[in-house]
């Protein structure tokens, strides 16, 4: 493999993708379907949900690279 990966390190990656994915969803649907979700905390989910989606992208990339 190109970036020296192994088959587990590869599956740990693979399953670490879709558990944030799964997290994404989560956050997604705590901040589309509550009403009194503040400000402050609206702001702090967003942050998470874009610090995931960083994350996940990098993951994607790595897989895809081996």
């Amino acid at each position: 493999m190109g970036n020296g990966l192994d088959a587990s390190s590869l599956g740990a990656l693979k399953f670490l993708n879709s558990r944030i994915n799964l997290m994404r969803k989560v956050v997604r649907g705590v901040i589309g379907n509550e009403t009194w979700v503040s400000r402050y905390e609206r702001c702090f989910i967003d942050t998470t949900e874009k610090a995931l989606n960083l994350i996940s992208t990098r993951t994607r990339l790595l897989v895809l690279k081996t």
